[in-house]
Parts: structure tokens; C-alpha cells; sequence
């Protein structure tokens, strides 16, 4: 073997390592989209976590809680939001991050 293949070969495993580290572990029991399965225990409602999130929203205008209830509570997909609320594409995801940076310093602070 040579040096430029052995680097090659090291490099390749570092970044499969790395790349393993990055990603949470999928639990297969549990589908988001499914009515019917239970959360895993780690993901049930925490009625102080409900509270906080609720105040936070009210921190938001009309149309940020309506798209963040929709996206996350709903489930809606972003292609979904944009037929439903008639918007395009940029203009959702722009929305949906001001509206979270909003909720984060609102949370932050509490």
C-alpha cells in the first residue's frame, strides 16, 4: 500500500467516525407521523416545559404562531404550509426562523 492510499484510507475512516458522533440515534419504534405509537418516555409532555412554550408563543404575531402551531404541532410539511397559507417557499422558512430566534430569546431569557 502505498502513502497516498493509506491517507486516503485514514481520512475516509476519520470522517465515517466523525459522521457517526453528528447524528443522534434513530429510534425505530417511534414515527413522528403516527397517531398510534406512544413517544418514548424521554419525549412525553413536561407540563413546566408546556407552560413555557405557550408563554413564549404569545410572544409571537398572529401569523408566526399559526405557522409554528401548524409546522410543529400539526405537522405540516414546509411544501404544505406554502399551499395552505399561499405563500412561496423562501418567504415560509424566512418566517419560520424569525419566529423561532424570537421563541429562543424569549426562552433564554425565562
Amino acid at each position: 500500500m502505498t502513502a497516498f492510499t493509506c491517507t486516503i484510507a485514514r481520512n475516509f475512516a476519520i470522517s465515517r467516525l466523525r459522521a457517526r458522533r453528528s447524528r443522534p440515534d434513530y429510534n425505530q419504534d417511534y414515527d413522528v407521523h403516527d397517531p398510534v405509537t406512544a413517544p418514548p418516555a424521554s419525549l412525553e409532555d413536561d407540563p413546566l416545559e408546556r407552560v413555557l412554550v405557550k408563554r413564549a408563543l404569545a410572544h409571537l404575531n398572529n401569523e408566526e404562531r399559526q405557522l409554528m402551531e401548524a409546522s410543529f404541532y400539526s405537522g405540516y410539511s414546509h411544501q404544505e404550509l406554502c399551499e395552505r397559507y399561499n405563500m412561496p417557499l423562501g418567504s415560509l422558512k424566512s418566517k419560520l426562523r424569525r419566529a423561532l430566534l424570537k421563541l429562543r430569546a424569549v426562552i433564554g431569557t425565562a
